[in-house]
């Protein structure tokens, strides 16, 4: 018998979603149900959104929680899920027909804990709506090293084996940014096994008219992203797995935190630019030539800060 998928879907305050969530996963959940179930996780949301969803999704588990977080909702839906293997979807994604059943064949045959598909960005603009070609999303080179280089899909574009997630504890719920990323790199620092198969199987919509938690406060997004890359090196550094590659990877990941934080605190970002010099003692920002200019003869503290005021923003 084919094994059975959960499909998590975490929400607050996201009836607006809900129709077009619905008639999206409609057909996915009709085509075999005995294969699916869907578990909503309403995470003290004030709109109708827990009501909505039922009567849209009527065949649903609801779970209620008290404003906990994205993590926390994710980990709750996953409690009570019988299936062998997790989807997560926000209800501002769709996945595609065929996607479910695509993912959990190919890692039932190859034993593996994680499988990702290709997927395509959505901007929606009020009214319009344009659907952007993305190329395939394979991982270029292996995943550790490649998470850490900032490569990235969307959560809805992988399919979790149920019993691997628990294993690995979950999602943080102590992270409020970047918890997918964390997530993602934790799955790949236990060793688990990633399969890739290939076709665009989601939607991940952009709403620019919807400002995003990274977006709202770029501060807490850079601490949080920071702070789970100080935990995968030192996961590295005690397994032995910290190689130069992954190290070259890891301090452009830091120079991208350094860069889009917006942090002025002269301690904070010393220790940024100071790891960036541990991890990769010749590294050299690239694009803009007088920008590469001015972090060789200045220093990158200063000349992102030189950066900033440019941009309007020191």
């Amino acid at each position: 018998m084919s094994p059975l998928t959960s499909i998590i879907i975490p929400c607050h305050n996201s009836a607006r979603y809900f129709p077009g969530l619905a008639a999206a996963l409609g057909p996915v959940l009709a085509a075999q149900p005995e294969r699916f179930e869907a578990i909503i996780v309403d995470d003290g949301s004030s709109d109708n959104t827990g009501q909505l969803a039922l009567s849209l999704i009527p065949s649903a588990k609801v779970v209620r929680l008290d404003d906990r977080g994205l993590a926390a909702a994710r980990n709750a839906g996953a409690a009570v899920a019988k299936g062998e293997f997790l989807q997560f979807l926000d209800p501002d994604d769709t996945i595609e027909p065929g996607k479910l059943e695509l993912q959990a064949s190919c890692a039932s045959v190859a034993g593996a804990d994680v499988v990702y598909s290709d997927w395509r960005m959505v901007v929606v603009r009020g009214e319009v709506v344009k659907r952007e070609v993305h190329a395939p999303a394979q991982a270029p080179c292996e995943m550790i090293e490649a998470l850490l280089g900032g490569w990235w899909v969307p959560t809805h574009c992988y399919l979790f084996r149920r019993s691997a997630y628990a294993e690995i504890g979950g999602s943080d719920e102590t992270i409020t940014v970047w918890e997918d990323f964390d997530l993602f790199l934790r799955f790949a620092l236990a060793g688990r096994r990633h399969v890739y198969t290939p076709g665009i199987f989601c939607d991940y919509y952009r709403y620019l008219d919807v400002t995003s938690l990274a977006r709202r406060d770029p501060a807490a997004n850079g601490r949080n992203r920071a702070r789970i890359l100080f935990k995968a090196l030192e996961t590295l550094e005690h397994s032995g797995g910290l190689t130069l590659s992954r190290r070259k990877a890891a301090a452009r990941a830091f120079f991208a935190v350094l860069r889009t934080s917006g942090i002025s605190d002269p301690q904070w970002l010393g220790q940024i630019s100071a790891q960036i010099r541990q991890l990769d003692p010749a590294f050299q920002p690239l694009g803009n030539p007088g920008y590469r200019v001015a972090a060789r003869l200045l220093g990158l503290i200063n000349a992102e800060r030189l950066a900033m005021f440019f941009r309007g923003e020191g």
